[in-house]
């Protein structure tokens, strides 16, 4: 039902969006983490954590914005409770993700390599990015909380389908949430 509910969104009507082409890259990893999770496996094996690293290079270099999601698919791995040499287990997993990001990489240096672009490349889709972009918005960060806020009820209007089952899901959360810290 949420899958459904998502690629109805007013987000996704004119189709082609980064965020739409990234789903099933992001979703992929989150099933194999939850097999992990029901498991008695110590680890996840090294094959899905390089492609689970491709996958996140992928993303990476689609739109970079998005990695929100995959950083919070790495801290529950971190986290996840692995009996014996933990810190060791988790400098394995971590090199087999970023060998899978590397190899997500290595296609756009190649190219950019070649044809002596690298630098305008990371420019443009890193620095401008990053630091010009959000700057040319201005007005301090209680400008941008309120940007964030007008941003956020308008999506809400603008996906009337879940908006509800979103808010009343929020709104679960935070009681419970009060609830265990009492």
């Amino acid at each position: 039902m949420l899958a459904v509910l998502v690629c109805s969104s007013y987000s996704f009507q004119q189709g082609d969006s980064a965020e739409e082409l990234c789903l099933p890259l992001l979703v992929w990893p989150v099933v194999w983490l939850m097999e992990l999770m029901e498991s008695q496996e110590e680890g996840m094996p090294a094959r899905r954590l390089v492609l689970s690293g491709v996958l996140g290079g992928c993303v990476l270099w689609i739109k970079f914005t998005l990695l929100g999601m995959v950083a919070g698919w790495l801290i529950a791995l971190a986290l996840r409770p692995a009996p014996g040499r933990r810190l060791r287990a988790l400098g394995r997993a971590a090199g087999w993700f970023a060998l899978g990001g590397a190899l997500a990489t290595l296609p756009w240096i190649l190219y950019f390599g070649l044809n002596g672009a690298l630098g305008d490349w990371l420019k443009t889709y890193l620095y401008d990015n990053l630091f010009l972009y959000g700057a040319a918005q201005g007005g301090g960060l209680a400008g941008r909380l309120k940007e964030m806020a007008v941003s956020a009820a308008s999506w809400l209007g603008e996906n009337l389908r879940y908006a509800p089952l979103l808010l009343m899901a929020l709104g679960w959360s935070l009681r419970r949430g009060a609830r265990e810290r009492a």
